[in-house]
């Protein structure tokens, strides 16, 4: 057990979407937004879904602190977006009590993703922030059945930024001290059947696709090159996974590369072709 409560504040911080450490406090419920739509739905055909990661929230994890900027709301301001809807998923994962597991958070994001109707758009495109590519791709894997290949064809676009496909060596540290499930699910895959099981079930999914000769989803990826108080989070051999692009690394820490200054700066620009890229393959 560790000696300071300083360090097991960093330990539990570094996944997190903001940069200061959090102290220990009493365990006790978190409060937690609900997933929504940013704005009343308009009826289009598009849809983009920010899901966040472990430690993070639907606001913090994507708001700039310098500009004061968030991701979603850049996207449903851009011109060039005028034709989806924004949605933002919002999921429990407290620093110290317990929650739900990754299997139980994607099965629950989920049924709130048919709830809300999100899954009747026409085309749907995944922004995932580090354990939410983890959810996103359980949440593949549970589409990927003759009962729901609709659904999963109209995803077009899958993003995974810092997502630990091959697990973390911090989330093991962090799982000493914390009785929150989700870090153990994200112990390194060689260790972790979880893990395994959740990649070999993806890139099962990945091979139908391209069996059947479809083009959706598309699967992009990015990873942080820059340490999270002192510390790499998520590097290339941790988000180790198969995608439609080469890897791209940016030089940000692990809590940064989701928080766009604006919508010239990245990962903004990269995530909007990419969006596009997997538009270019469905000729209208």
């Amino acid at each position: 057990m560790f000696k300071h409560a300083g360090l097991i504040g960093i330990c539990l911080s570094l996944f997190c979407c903001g940069s200061k450490p959090p102290t220990i406090p009493p365990i006790q419920p978190q409060p937690v937004s609900q997933s929504h739509y940013l704005s009343p739905q308009r009826g289009l055909d598009g849809v983009i879904v920010f899901v966040h990661g472990i430690f993070g929230d639907a606001d913090a994890t994507w708001r700039n602190a310098d500009s004061g900027a968030d991701w979603p709301t850049l996207v449903a301001k851009d011109v060039d977006f005028l034709s989806d809807e924004v949605y933002v998923v919002s999921y429990y994962t407290p620093h110290f009590s317990h929650a739900a597991n990754i299997e139980e958070t994607a099965q629950n994001v989920l049924q709130g993703l048919y709830d809300d109707g999100v899954l009747q758009h026409k085309r749907i495109y995944f922004v995932t922030h580090s354990m939410g590519g983890l959810i996103v791709k359980r949440i593949l894997n549970m589409l990927d059945r003759p009962s729901r290949i609709a659904d999963l064809r109209r995803i077009r676009a899958v993003l995974l930024i810092s997502t630990p496909s091959q697990g973390a060596t911090i989330a093991e540290i962090g799982s000493w001290i914390s009785l929150n499930p989700q870090l153990k699910d994200m112990k390194r895959a060689d260790f972790n059947t979880f893990l395994q099981s959740l990649e070999n079930d993806y890139l099962y999914m990945l091979r139908e696709r391209n069996r059947a000769h479809e083009d959706y989803p598309q699967v992009f990826c990015a990873y942080e090159t820059l340490p999270t108080h002192a510390i790499y989070v998520v590097r290339r051999v941790y988000v180790s996974t198969s995608c439609d692009n080469v890897p791209l690394a940016m030089n940000y820490n692990h809590a940064e590369i989701v928080k766009p200054r604006d919508a010239k700066t990245e990962p903004y620009p990269w995530a909007k072709a990419r969006i596009r890229e997997a538009d270019d393959l469905r000729v209208p």
